[in-house]
């Protein structure tokens, strides 16, 4: 498990890495052949609510850091090399090294969007902190981090 944190009802949502399989309860089994994630909210009691797992195609994928917006959203970010699914969302890592993802789910645990950012260098994220309205994420990069279409972050 690499991070959880507590939501406005007191649900607690974790996540962590894995491979092969992971049982989560008696009724939840995930397997992938690639190093892959997993998102889960318990109650207060322990019961599980929902689970949520990205596919790896080519490459593994690992969770970082839990945030909570101030809309409720759920946002997970970690690092993947490969190609990384969520739901019918791909995103691919265009070196083979390590970039980038953010994604967004419903405080219900549905899936909203993914995305991705990185370079031609190792690129990770390292914590994720939701204040008021925005969100911040830190980590490290080398060169250049393509963040979106427009922004590009360039290392001196």
């Amino acid at each position: 498990m690499s991070d959880l944190v507590v939501d406005r009802e007191g649900n607690l949502l974790l996540t962590g890495s894995f491979k092969d399989s992971l049982f989560i309860d008696e009724r939840n089994i995930l397997f992938s052949e690639e190093q892959s994630f997993f998102l889960a909210k318990l109650d207060q009691e322990g019961n599980l609510l929902c689970v949520q797992q990205a596919n790896v195609i080519e490459g593994n994928a690992q969770s970082i850091a839990i945030g909570i917006s101030a809309e409720n959203e759920v946002l997970l970010t970690g690092n993947f090399i490969g190609r990384l699914q969520i739901e019918e969302e791909t995103v691919e890592t265009n070196t083979e090294d390590d970039n980038v993802f953010l994604a967004s789910f419903s405080e219900e645990g549905n899936f909203l969007w993914l995305r991705a950012a990185g370079g031609v260098f190792p690129d990770e994220v390292v914590d994720i902190q939701c204040i008021d309205n925005q969100t911040y994420l830190t980590g490290y990069f080398f060169g250049r981090l393509q963040m979106s279409d427009n922004i590009t972050i360039e290392s001196i």
